[in-house]
């Protein structure tokens, strides 16, 4: 009896606690493309169920997107999304957005809108972008969807994996040691 209203607390507690996941929020998808100066990477936030953007959701839904890339990232443009109230509310982008959690070696990009009027409601899409230079290559990063709530303001982080700039990957030191020990080996047969 006891194990039986154990494994019911356990998958009550399960349930509300996965529910704020069950909403969904947001689908997240990533074009990548070979330019001439190295990457361009197009981000495209589908607002699921974020603010109706009507009645009591009026000032609610999608308002920022962050991506974690390596500091060494040299972002050489970067296009906002194109929701804005000239004079009163536009997106910007900040290419190493300071923030305590960031891990060593990462920075943050950050897009993100200045007022309610660029927010994205449920069932619209916001579009990201950026190119950077040949010194990244695309690879699995974390990244960040911010729903802007009213009233009183605040968010809510939605995090996916996607793709975004990685580290070039470096040969590991046993493989360069292996080369080494084979140059070394096959110049020694030809004395």
């Amino acid at each position: 009896m006891r194990r039986t209203a154990f494994v019911v607390t356990c998958v009550l507690m399960l349930a509300v606690y996965m529910a704020p996941c069950a909403w969904a929020g947001y689908q997240i998808s990533t074009r990548v493309e070979a330019v001439a100066q190295g990457w361009q990477y197009t981000w495209d936030v589908y607002n699921i169920d974020q603010g109706t953007g009507t009645g009591d959701q009026w000032a609610d839904g999608f308002d920022g997107l962050f991506i974690l890339v390596p500091v060494e990232t040299q972002v050489l443009s970067a296009v906002v999304p194109d929701r804005a109230y000239p004079g009163v509310s536009y997106w910007t982008f900040v290419d190493n957005y300071p923030s305590s959690s960031t891990p060593a070696g990462m920075k943050w990009l950050r897009f993100w809108g200045t007022q309610v009027g660029c927010l994205y409601h449920a069932g619209e899409t916001a579009t990201c972008s950026v190119v950077t230079g040949s010194n990244t290559v695309p690879g699995a990063t974390e990244l960040v969807a911010v729903t802007h709530w009213y009233p009183p303001p605040s968010y809510a982080d939605f995090f996916f994996v996607g793709t975004g700039p990685v580290a070039v990957p470096e040969p590991s030191s046993i493989f360069a040691l292996l080369c080494g020990v084979g140059g070394l080996a096959s110049r020694r047969k030809r004395r």
